[in-house]
C-alpha cells in the first residue's frame, strides 16, 4: 500500500522519538491548571501552531539545559495523545531548580510524558475538535505539571530547626509525598523539547519528566467478571521483572497475587489518598489502569533496588483536583480545603466504603460486608479516634474533629463581626458628639458676638486713631474727652485681638457705645 504524503510526514515526525535519539531538555514554566470547569482559563492561546506559549529557548542558558536518551516508547503512537518514553539520562543540568526534585545522574532511567499535539487526540476527539490539538495538549500539560508541581512541593523536607535543640537528630531528608514509598513517582520538572523544521523553523512539545516505574496495573493483573464486573485477580505467578540473583546470573521476580499482597497493596493506596485529601488534593481517575503495582524502586539515590512489599503508584495526574489552584480557592478566606483544618490526615473510614472503592471489588474480597470492610480498615488503621489528643496512638483526624473546628471558626469569625460591628458604633457615637460639641461651640460663639457689638463707631475709632497720646491736654483737648477717647481705643483694641478685659474694666455687656454724631457733638461742646 502506498503511504500518503501526510503519512510520510507524520512517520517522518514520529521518527523523532525512535529508540537512541536524544531529546535536548530546556526549562519551562507552564500555565496554571485549566480546562476542567474548577479551574480558571488563561488569556487565549496566542502563538503560532506547533509553538508553547510564554517560551524562550534563547531566554536559558546551557547550564540549565539537560539531556536524555530515548530508550523505547511505552504507550503512545500518532493519533495516542500524550507520548510516554523510557529514557536514559545523558546530561545532567549544571543549576538546579528547586521546584522539582534533583535531576538524576547519567544512565539512570527516567520517563518522558510529552504532550505533543502533533500526535494528538488520542482519546479526546471531541474535545480536540472544539479547542484544538495545541490547546487541548497545553490544558493537560498545565494540569499534569501544576499537581506535581503542588505535591513535590508539600512533600519537601522542613527545614531543620535554627535552635540547638535540632542539633545531633537525624532530619528527613526524602520527600514525603512524591517518590518512593509514595503513591506518586518523583517529579523531575516540567520541560521543553524542540525539533527542527527545515529552512530554520522550528516546533515544540511540553513535557513531565519523572520516576520510571516499572511493574504492572492493577487493570493488568485482573481479568474481569462478566456479569458484575468484579477485578478478578490471576491466579498463577505473575513477573514483574529480571533481577541479578547473588551468583550473578539473571532470574525472574515472580510473585502470586495472595490476598496479603494485594490488601498491603490496598492499604497503601487508601492511607496515600487520604494523606493527599489532607494537603488539599483528589484525584477524579483513581482507576485500577491508572495504578501500576511495583516491587523495584528506580528513584533511588544509591541506585535501583529491590522491594519487600508492593508499592503501588498512580501514573495519569491530568484529572487531579488541586484546590489551591481552583477558581474556588480564590473567594475570601477560602484559599484552604476544609480537610486541611484537621491536625492530621482524614481516618480512611471517614472516606472509603465498599461503594467508593467498587472499581477495586475483587482487589479486596467481593464479599465482603460494609461491617466487614470497616472492620478490616480499623484492623489496619486503628479504632476510629482524634489521633492529635493527648493519649491516643492513632495518626489520622476524624470528621467530629472537623465539624468542632468549624463551628469554633465559624462562632470566632460571629464574634469578630460583632466586634467589629460594636468599633463601628462606637467610632459613629464619637464622630456624632465631636459634630455636636462643636456645633455648641460655635453657637456660643455666635451668641456671645450678638451680647457684645462693637464699642465703638467708626467715627470714634478714627478719632481715636488720631488723638494724642498726652494726658494734660496741650493741644487744647478737654481731659474729659482725651479720657473717653483713651477707654473706647483699648475697648477697640481688645476687641481686635481677642484679648482678655482687665478684671478692674467695664464689663463689655454695661458699656453703652457711642449711637449718633449728635452725642459726639455734645461732648465736643464739654
Amino acid at each position: 500500500m502506498v503511504m500518503s504524503a501526510f503519512d510520510r510526514f507524520m512517520d517522518s515526525q514520529f521518527a523523532k522519538y525512535d529508540p537512541g535519539k536524544t531529546l535536548t531538555l530546556y526549562p519551562h514554566k507552564v500555565v496554571e491548571p485549566y480546562g476542567l470547569e474548577h479551574y480558571s482559563n488563561p488569556p487565549k492561546l496566542a502563538v503560532p501552531e506547533g509553538h508553547l506559549r510564554d517560551f524562550d529557548p534563547k531566554a536559558h542558558s546551557p547550564k540549565t539545559r539537560g539531556s536524555v536518551e530515548v530508550i523505547k516508547l511505552l504507550s503512545g503512537g500518532i493519533g495516542g495523545g500524550a507520548q510516554v518514553l523510557l529514557c536514559k539520562v545523558s546530561e545532567q543540568p549544571a543549576e538546579y531548580r528547586p521546584s522539582h526534585a534533583p535531576f538524576p545522574e547519567p544512565q539512570r532511567y527516567v520517563v518522558a510524558k510529552i504532550f505533543d499535539p502533533m500526535f494528538f487526540p488520542g482519546n479526546n476527539g471531541v474535545l480536540s475538535a472544539l479547542v484544538g490539538n495545541d490547546v487541548l495538549a497545553e490544558q493537560l500539560l498545565s494540569r499534569e505539571s501544576g499537581a506535581y508541581e503542588y505535591l513535590y512541593d508539600r512533600g519537601k523536607p522542613k527545614a531543620p530547626p535554627s535552635d540547638s535543640k535540632g542539633k545531633g537528630k537525624k532530619q528527613e531528608t526524602r520527600n514525603t509525598i512524591t517518590g518512593h514509598p509514595n503513591l506518586i513517582p518523583q517529579y523531575y520538572g516540567t520541560w521543553a523539547i524542540r525539533f527542527g523544521m527545515g529552512k530554520g523553523k522550528y516546533r515544540e512539545a511540553g513535557l513531565v519528566l519523572m520516576e520510571y516505574i516499572e511493574g504492572h496495573a492493577i487493570e493488568e493483573l485482573c481479568d474481569r467478571e462478566e456479569d458484575d464486573g468484579y477485578l478478578l485477580p490471576v491466579t498463577e505467578e505473575v513477573i514483574f521483572h529480571d533481577f541479578a540473583g547473588l551468583a550473578g546470573t539473571i532470574q525472574p521476580r515472580k510473585v502470586k497475587l495472595t490476598e496479603p499482597f494485594r490488601l498491603k497493596a490496598f492499604r497503601e493506596i487508601l492511607h496515600h489518598l487520604v494523606v493527599h485529601m489532607h494537603i488539599g488534593v483528589e484525584h477524579a481517575d483513581f482507576i485500577p489502569a491508572n495504578v501500576i503495582i511495583t516491587l523495584r524502586n528506580h528513584g533511588g539515590v544509591t541506585g535501583v533496588r529491590e522491594l519487600d512489599e508492593p508499592r503501588p503508584v498512580l501514573l495519569d495526574l491530568t484529572l487531579t483536583k488541586v484546590w489551591r489552584k481552583t477558581k474556588y480557592a480564590q473567594g475570601p478566606g477560602m484559599g484552604r480545603h476544609c480537610l486541611e483544618w484537621l491536625p492530621n490526615p482524614p481516618h480512611p473510614i471517614e472516606r472509603a466504603s465498599p461503594q467508593g472503592m467498587e472499581l477495586y471489588i475483587g482487589w479486596f474480597d467481593a464479599e465482603w460486608s460494609k461491617e466487614r470492610f470497616e472492620e478490616w480498615l480499623v484492623q489496619e488503621f486503628g479504632p476510629l479516634e482524634e489521633g492529635s489528643e493527648e493519649g491516643s496512638t492513632g495518626k489520622y483526624s476524624t470528621f467530629a474533629t472537623l465539624d468542632k473546628l468549624e463551628a469554633d471558626y465559624f462562632k470566632k469569625k460571629d464574634e469578630e463581626a460583632k466586634e467589629k460591628m460594636r468599633a463601628e458604633q462606637d467610632e459613629a457615637v464619637r464622630v456624632m458628639a465631636s459634630a455636636s460639641h462643636k456645633a455648641s461651640d460655635e453657637r456660643v460663639q455666635h451668641s456671645q458676638s450678638r451680647a457684645n457689638p462693637p464699642s465703638t463707631s467708626r467715627r470714634q475709632q478714627y478719632r481715636s486713631d488720631e488723638s494724642t497720646s498726652t494726658e494734660s491736654g496741650e493741644e487744647g483737648i478737654p481731659r474729659s474727652l482725651y479720657r473717653k477717647l483713651q477707654e473706647a481705643k483699648l475697648i477697640a483694641s481688645e476687641s481686635s485681638f481677642g484679648g482678655s478685659p482687665s478684671p478692674r474694666s467695664t464689663p463689655r455687656s454695661a458699656q453703652k457705645p457711642v449711637e449718633n454724631e449728635e452725642e459726639m457733638d455734645t461732648i465736643e461742646e464739654e
